[in-house]
């Protein structure tokens, strides 16, 4: 067992992690402890950047190879309730996404591979779009991510002129509103076609895990 300490002041968690499977699934903790670094030493490894929340998500994930968030509400609201189910909505987008980010920086496919499973899921069964993930994952991820590639679906097939104007326009975006209009393009040209995430099983289309590592879900299976 190894002890991992996450955040930073009055704010640090600790959470007693496998090592065996905090290695096999992270880049980065499994470097820290084969580098002989002052961690592999103490046993122990600290995020100071991280939210013990989403940590906690990877936690439960590396036991189970399940993504636990709250379920999305989709019964029929009052107007009340509506409002405060689109707050929980927002609030379960940015916890994807902060738990893929942790993801990206923890260079662990697996983990990022389940969250955009779990996204794809769920815009597959709800009506909710992520507006609020787009700024948080582009500024955050490498150019050709399996997350960014599925914002980029999501635009193309699903934001109004509105949403997309509302979105940041700097430079780091570039490339990301590149990929856009190309898909954008093929979904005008191709009208018939639904998105790409909606057409049932997309397998590993948004993993990251690449040709010669193991899925997930064969590494839980």
């Amino acid at each position: 067992m190894i002890e991992v300490c996450v955040g930073s002041d009055d704010d640090i968690e600790k959470f007693i992690v496998r090592k065996n499977l905090a290695t096999r699934h992270s880049d980065v903790i499994r470097k820290a402890f084969a580098g002989g670094w002052k961690e592999a030493k103490e046993n122990v490894v600290r995020f100071p950047e991280e939210s013990p929340e989403a940590f906690q998500v990877f936690v439960t994930f590396l036991d189970t190879g399940v993504i636990h968030l709250n379920h999305f509400k989709s019964n029929k609201p009052t107007v009340a309730q509506e409002a405060q189910n689109n707050q929980d909505i927002d609030e379960e987008w940015n916890k994807i996404a902060q738990s893929w980010l942790l993801g990206e920086h923890l260079s662990c496919a697996s983990f990022k591979d389940a969250l955009v499973d779990k996204m794809v899921h769920t815009l597959q069964t709800t009506a909710e779009i992520p507006k609020t993930m787009f700024p948080k994952i582009i500024a955050g991820s490498v150019a050709r991510s399996g997350m960014r590639d599925l914002l980029v679906d999501v635009a193309a097939y699903h934001l109004f002129a509105a949403d997309l104007e509302a979105q940041p326009d700097d430079d780091e975006f570039a490339g990301y509103w590149k990929q856009v209009a190309i898909a954008y393009r093929h979904r005008i040209t191709n009208p018939a076609l639904s998105a790409p995430y909606d057409r049932g099983d997309v397998g590993c289309r948004y993993h990251d895990h690449g040709k010669d590592n193991l899925c997930y879900k064969a590494m839980f299976s």
